[in-house]
């Protein structure tokens, strides 16, 4: 397993991607095909982590045709031995219909497994399922939100500002989004940025609403772009050639 983890490891700093990857060159291809064969060996032999990557591997097609099947059937083995990520995989899997039908009984069962091991990706999940005005949502969410997952303190925010199982309350949704904004989260910080603009649950500030609108748009959130279209025309509204207008915020 470690020489076969090597090679992946080596092949994906290479090729600069993240979960998919494009197309590899002869060389790591050949190289690839061989750490294939040393995990699979490895899986054989009862290595977990062999077999999560095995199913990692093939879910998203890293030096590999996508085989979601395979992919499932790896990530079985890993799960059914207590593998936290390979769980809330699985649950996903059957969520969605990859490699299995859909299934949400299974999934829910293997989220549970998961997020009973404090698996973040797995309570986040659990809390999307029951997200439709379930206060168990917010019990979910709140759980992975303890744990620092900016998707969870996001939707946390959300729950608040749309009142789905709480009551509205913008003061709640302010210090969520900022701790996903501290993490560079950019749906967080354009939502901040909309929150300075329109004054809601904050003392309104255009400054401020322009300075998070750039740095949504610095990575890469684009409906960060038309927010800053709209700001910029609200401000030159504003702020006629004789002066600014009285009232607005700065």
């Amino acid at each position: 397993y470690d020489l076969g983890y090597r090679v992946w490891a080596r092949i994906g700093r290479a090729v600069g991607s993240g979960r998919e990857w494009p197309a590899l060159s002869a060389s790591q291809q050949e190289e690839m095909d061989g750490a294939i064969v040393m995990f699979q060996e490895a899986m054989d032999q009862g290595h977990i982590l062999a077999a999560r990557s095995i199913g990692d591997i093939y879910s998203w097609g890293k030096g590999v045709a996508k085989d979601y099947e395979r992919a499932m059937a790896a990530y079985k083995v890993a799960a059914e031995a207590g593998d936290a990520f390979s769980q809330h995989e699985v649950g996903f899997m059957y969520c969605y219909g990859h490699g299995v039908a859909v299934d949400y009984q299974q999934a829910r069962a293997w989220l549970e497994k998961a997020a009973a091991q404090d698996d973040p990706y797995a309570i986040n999940a659990l809390g999307a399922m029951y997200f439709q005005g379930k206060e168990r949502a917010m019990v979910a969410y709140k759980v992975a939100v303890e744990g620092g997952d900016a998707l969870s303190q996001c939707q946390i925010s959300y729950v608040y500002l749309t009142g789905l199982g709480v009551a509205v309350n913008h003061q709640q949704v302010r210090p969520w989004l900022e701790k996903a904004a501290a993490q560079d989260d950019p749906y967080a910080i354009n939502a901040l940025g909309a929150m300075y603009f329109q004054g809601k649950g904050v003392t309104p500030s255009w400054r401020s609403a322009l300075a998070l609108s750039k740095r949504a748009i610095e990575l890469g959130y684009p409906r960060a772009v038309e927010h800053m279209q709209t700001l910029t025309v609200a401000i030159q509204e504003a702020d006629p050639p004789h002066g600014p207008a009285s009232g607005h915020p700065r």
